[in-house]
């Protein structure tokens, strides 16, 4: 029916494209559109289902045979594309807020995959990478699915935190946290994305060491909360982002060798339950409002005593180092 529309000469909707710094035009709106013509001229498929032109170009392809007729070629060719561009210098908000306004589908992309529409391809690839491994499906026991990218979500405020943090892993970089997650993401992934050269192979391993220090130290109940009654078979919880986020960020900085060495499996699992149990205002901060300023910083305070306290110092590692 799109095909038909350009055949009847009926003005297209206008397409929206994202620019960056360098000029490069990714598609913020039209891409199944321009998808479906690029595919027609291609010869990849012929018309069909036609509602007024069905008598002349139902089974045609647009050049091999059989082909649409010249007239019809023509009026191809000559299609008009109407195309707005949002200007790089944009802020990241305003891009995904006329994203959003624009989402208006059959069904509306989530925060994530609106994000990953104009995040870069070295962004990309790290977050299929994270969301995608072994370890990450093995800490979670397999529960965050990314068939709507929320896994890479988390993949992404792993990232967002670990730069707040440094290389000292220091809570004082969470000042830097505005308190509004969507925000703060959406500006992280613009500032990555607008760097060329980055590379993410050092925070790719640094996730997955992190997971791999959460299934060591908690089990199946890594990220979740606990009590002081769980044992490694209980019935385990939702994964909660507070703790994903917190608890994943500094277990990057420990080496898993040293970790598998010097202290024991589930480790961690009955210090955190004490903590959940028996302080009340830490476990409602990780039940309600679980993006807030306060809320992280808990997160991130608590899980920090419970390091310094049952893990050895001398597994720990610098990213600079």
């Amino acid at each position: 029916r799109l095909i038909e529309s350009n055949l009847l000469r009926i003005p297209l909707p206008v397409f929206y494209f994202a620019s960056d710094e360098e000029g490069l035009l990714s598609v913020v709106d039209g891409l199944q559109r321009l998808s479906a013509i690029r595919d027609f001229m291609d010869n990849k498929y012929p018309l069909s289902d036609l509602e007024y032109l069905s008598d002349s170009c139902n089974g045609r392809f647009y050049s091999k045979e059989p082909a649409l007729d010249r007239k019809f070629y023509r009026r191809i060719q000559n299609t008009q594309i109407g195309i707005n561009i949002i200007d790089a210098s944009s802020p990241a908000d305003v891009k995904y807020d006329v994203f959003r306004r624009l989402n208006t589908g059959g069904k509306p992309l989530n925060t994530q995959e609106l994000r990953n529409c104009l995040a870069s391809k070295e962004l990309r690839k790290a977050l299929q990478e994270m969301a995608h491994s072994r370890a990450f499906a093995d800490a979670t026991e397999g529960s965050v699915s990314d068939s709507r990218m929320n896994a890479q979500e988390l993949a992404l405020r792993f990232l967002l935190f670990r730069n707040f943090l440094g290389p000292d892993a220091s809570l004082k970089g969470l000042d830097k946290y505005s308190g509004d997650m969507e925000h703060d993401l959406n500006d992280f992934t613009d500032k990555v994305s607008k760097n060329k050269k980055l590379d993410l192979s050092d925070e790719v391993e640094a996730f997955i060491r992190a997971m791999r220090n959460a299934r060591y130290l908690f089990g199946k109940h890594a990220f979740r909360k606990v009590d002081s009654y769980t044992s490694a078979n209980s019935r385990k919880s939702i994964i909660n982002k507070a703790l994903f986020v917190s608890w994943s960020v500094l277990l990057s900085y420990y080496d898993h060798e040293c970790m598998k060495e010097k202290v024991a499996p589930l480790a961690l699992l009955m210090p955190l339950g004490s903590a959940l149990s028996e302080d009340q205002d830490f476990f409602a901060l990780m039940s309600f409002g679980t993006n807030g300023w306060k809320n992280i910083y808990v997160a991130f305070e608590e899980a920090e005593k419970i390091c310094g306290n049952f893990l050895p110092a001398e597994c720990t590692i610098n990213r600079n180092a």
